[in-house]
């Protein structure tokens, strides 16, 4: 009788040890994913002082939980295309992107997780996953992704001008230059891009971007504007 009381005390005590190892384990997990996520948010001190104000002109969106999607409406014009085509983009901070093209009466829907661009349908062809790079690496967001990751950046200095400088009537805004060597993907396969982030001196808030992409030279507005030209 003693020895089944001590038994039934034995596993007792042994379902107790695994609860509380089990409730530990699952815990800790939680608090590991936690700092995962927390990692992923700007952090003012990491910093220069000098971006902490654009960062605060932009809004603490990125800053903390809550907040990390956005929806943005508008159209997209390509050069060779008469007509705009009605997008909506999903933002996800970090790098994230749901994408919504309206072609008439056909629709194309396109995911990026931050690694891979996926679509329903057609596999991706070269523009879209062009324009997937300019929507989700062309941003503030992004540029300030790229500071807490560390990547190589350089202030190249403050209230430059976008016209040739020979002009006494400059009327349009003056700009704040950062040279950032990014890194972009939108498959299995990462490449190197040397950007050109211009913050507008006076709101300091991103309005384009400049890289190449082999020989040409592209130009892409911040998708904070109503329509994107590339």
């Amino acid at each position: 009788m003693h020895q089944i009381n001590r038994q039934r005390v034995f596993w007792l005590a042994l379902l107790v040890i695994l609860a509380v190892a089990t409730a530990f384990i699952s815990a800790q997990n939680q608090l590991n994913q936690v700092s995962a996520k927390r990692e992923a948010y700007v952090t003012r001190s990491l910093l220069s002082p000098k971006l902490v104000w654009n960062l605060k002109a932009l809004g603490d969106r990125i800053e903390k939980p809550g907040r990390e999607r956005l929806t943005l409406t508008g159209t997209l014009t390509r050069a060779k295309e008469s007509q705009p085509k009605e997008v909506i983009a999903v933002f996800e901070f970090p790098d994230r992107l749901l994408l919504t093209i309206q072609d008439s009466i056909q629709t194309r829907v396109i995911t990026f997780d931050g690694e891979q661009a996926t679509a329903v349908g057609a596999p991706l062809d070269s523009a879209e996953r062009d324009l997937i790079a300019t929507l989700v690496y062309g941003t503030a967001e992004h540029f300030f992704t790229t500071q807490i990751n560390g990547q190589a950046t350089r202030f190249l200095g403050s209230r430059f001008r976008i016209d040739d400088g020979s002009s006494a009537e400059y009327e349009n805004p003056y700009y704040d230059v950062y040279k950032v060597a990014d890194q972009v993907s939108t498959s299995v396969d990462r490449r190197a891009q040397r950007k050109l982030y211009y913050f507008n001196s006076e709101t300091l808030l991103l309005e384009r971007v400049r890289y190449d992409v082999g020989r040409s030279r592209v130009r892409c507005s911040s998708p904070r504007t109503r329509s994107c030209s590339c």
